[in-house]
């Protein structure tokens, strides 16, 4: 068993590995509006955690409909994202 083989099983038994995505939304929705407000935009660093963290965080259109050009993404990544939910 690979070293990257290990490391995947022990995340997934990690109880961060156990919540739902749903919600995991929940939680980076929440990270998302406490930067908005403190006027940082970090909680995109969820995506770099795990895949899992990753899948759920892209696919949770209501966290890409707040446009901010300082992460350095495209705007059409923003569109993809927010999957038609309205923007600001």
């Amino acid at each position: 068993m690979s070293i990257v083989t290990t490391n995947e099983h022990l995340n997934e038994s990690a109880l961060p590995s156990l919540l739902p995505p749903e919600l995991l939304e929940h939680v980076f929705s929440f990270l998302a509006d406490a930067g908005r407000d403190a006027g940082r935009w970090r909680w995109h660093t969820v995506t770099h955690v795990c895949r899992r963290w990753r899948a759920a965080a892209i696919g949770s259109p209501s966290l890409w409909t707040y446009l901010r050009p300082s992460l350095g993404l495209s705007w059409d990544v923003y569109l993809e994202r927010a999957k038609g939910a309205p923007l600001s």
